[in-house]
């Protein structure tokens, strides 16, 4: 009977009992300091902040040649994926070969890049291309 108990699902039965002592320590050794938290938390968002401003400034220059609705079809495509057949269906709808769409897709993309690394130019306030690449690495690893 006592066996039966222990067994019932309700009871627990069937998973893994694990001492609270153990759980504790693990708990314990686990744990992030709180201002590696929190120091975490503000350089993903000065991260995001970036790009953010980066995408705005490459939205307005393509408002300012008055080809906003491509870069409304170009945009999602930004980040690199594999949708073969979505880039098929928004070049036929852009009116564009599949190799003038990727192309286009490219131009976008060494843009974003460009502005990505004037904004971090601007937040370091140097020209030094190393204090740059510094950055650059902060902000990829905040990403992460």
């Amino acid at each position: 009977n006592v066996k039966a108990r222990e067994s019932t699902k309700s009871r627990g039965g069937g998973c893994e009992w694990i001492r609270i002592d153990d759980a504790e320590g693990r708990y314990e050794s686990e744990l992030i300091s709180p201002q590696s938290s929190v120091e975490k938390v503000y350089l993903r968002q000065w991260a995001m902040s970036v790009l953010e401003q980066a995408l705005a400034r490459l939205r307005r220059e393509y408002e300012g040649r008055k080809d906003l609705q491509r870069f409304l079809a170009l945009e999602p495509h930004l980040p690199p994926s594999s949708r073969e057949q979505a880039q098929e269906s928004v070049a036929a709808e852009l009116g564009l070969s599949v190799a003038a769409f990727r192309s286009a897709l490219h131009r976008l993309r060494k843009q974003y890049r460009g502005l990505i690394i004037a904004e971090v130019s601007q937040t370091v306030g140097s020209e030094d291309p190393a204090d740059i690449q510094a950055e650059l690495r902060e902000l990829m690893a905040a990403l992460q």
